[in-house]
């Protein structure tokens, strides 16, 4: 589970957790990705995207499988 850097759930919430935490999340999230590019770097490494769901409508639960080869 990784978040989806790009909606607008997840800016409300990272940017609620900064003004109560200040400096407490610098290190949580190194990368950020958005749907599309996570799911197309797992493609491009050979699995096939089953489904995403989300949590909270800012956290991603991608599910893949190996292709065949």
């Amino acid at each position: 589970m990784t978040i989806d850097g790009s909606s607008l759930a997840w800016r409300a919430l990272e940017s609620l957790y900064r003004a109560i935490a200040p400096g407490g999340y610098a290190d949580e999230h190194i990368t950020q990705y958005r749907h599309d590019e996570l799911r197309d770097l797992a493609v491009r490494h050979g699995y096939r995207h089953l489904a995403t769901d989300y949590v909270f409508g800012s956290e991603m639960i991608l599910s893949f499988e190996r292709s065949p080869s």
